[in-house]
């Protein structure tokens, strides 16, 4: 969506603040080269002057903390191209992974307010239990414990109360990236634009709780009967656009997998990984797009559990049979079947 001058006087301040932490953190080539620096005041221009330093902190950590200080909407890019190794060197992927727990929580007040309005109701009156203090805190979203007045232990999910200044922002970057790309050469070959519209469609789905509970249900449907992975189940009385609540998963972040003594028992756990992903993308053709270790989650009994169902993926069924030939031919040496393919 393009900018009319309404817009770009409403949302300049915004653009203002965005280029100036890029133009301190040492990205002024760029900015210059795609002539944006004139959004940067003499004054800025002389504070970053006199503080400049020389230090060890190189381009990919000065990008992380421009992310960090421009807030969930960048962070949320941040971890988003974290998952890109096809666009970024592993240099940045490492930064870009430093992220993921890299969002303070806002207050209880705010999210009881959400929660309240949401449901229509008082939490004491719609949960026999709530545990105040959130245990996840995310770019779009924060975690809560309760329990059902069934007495089911579940997981409420309540989206941050910042997410109309997310899609300004998301608006704002979609318009960086496209001036960027139009302007300087060396932004160009990045396909900056695509990667940009391509994180601003799933935000935007992902901001709408009620998509990430269809997803669930049909990952659940495709798991049904499999007794070594669990998708949590999705309470749609207690679920809105802003407000989701799932089974609560008893179980450690795959990252942990390295604390584990019983080596067997890891290895396990890995194999399940790799065989509810394969079975995801070939068997069903509906995959957990967002599959980074803090999504997957490892029970005591040993088995596979998947969270956060915001991005997802399709495989249709050509696709499926053209890769599987492709894979055969490269086992079978076969260079004809992998052209065809």
């Amino acid at each position: 969506m393009g900018f009319n001058q309404l817009k770009m006087r409403r949302r300049y301040h915004r653009i203002r603040e965005i280029l100036t932490v890029f133009f301190n953190e040492g990205f002024e080539v760029f900015l210059k080269e795609a002539e944006l620096h004139r959004f940067i005041t003499w004054g800025d221009r002389l504070r970053n002057r006199l503080q400049k330093r020389e230090d060890a902190i190189n381009a990919p950590e000065k990008l992380r903390i421009a992310f960090e200080k421009l807030g969930p909407t960048f962070i949320k890019f941040g971890q988003i191209l974290s998952l890109r190794p096809d666009f970024l060197t592993s240099e940045y992927i490492r930064e870009m992974e430093k992220l993921q727990d890299k969002v303070p929580p806002f207050p209880w007040e705010k999210a009881k307010e959400i929660i309240e309005r949401e449901l229509k109701g008082k939490v004491n009156e719609i949960f026999a239990e709530f545990n105040t203090t959130p245990i996840a805190s995310a770019s779009i979203s924060q975690v809560y414990t309760a329990k059902t007045k069934k007495g089911e232990k579940v997981a409420v999910k309540v989206q941050r109360p910042e997410t109309e200044q997310m899609r300004e922002d998301m608006e704002i970057m979609l318009w960086l990236a496209k001036w960027m790309q139009k302007k300087s050469e060396r932004v160009s070959k990045y396909r900056l634009v695509s990667i940009v519209e391509d994180f601003k469609r799933w935000t935007e789905l992902e901001l709408n709780f009620r998509y990430e509970a269809a997803n669930a249900k049909v990952l659940a449907a495709n798991f049904k009967g499999d007794k070594d992975v669990f998708i949590p189940a999705v309470y749609g009385a207690l679920t809105t656009s802003k407000v989701l609540t799932l089974g609560f998963v008893e179980g450690r972040p795959l990252h942990e997998i390295t604390s584990l003594d019983d080596h067997n028992k890891a290895r396990k756990i890995l194999g399940l990984t790799y065989r509810s992903m394969m079975q995801m993308v070939y068997r069903d053709g509906f995959f957990h797009a967002d599959p980074h270790a803090g999504n997957i989650f490892f029970t005591n009994s040993g088995k596979i559990a998947y969270v956060d169902f915001g991005i997802v993926g399709r495989f249709d069924e050509k696709l499926r049979s053209n890769s599987l030939k492709i894979f055969s031919g490269l086992l079978e040496d076969d260079l004809d079947k992998v052209i065809n393919s």
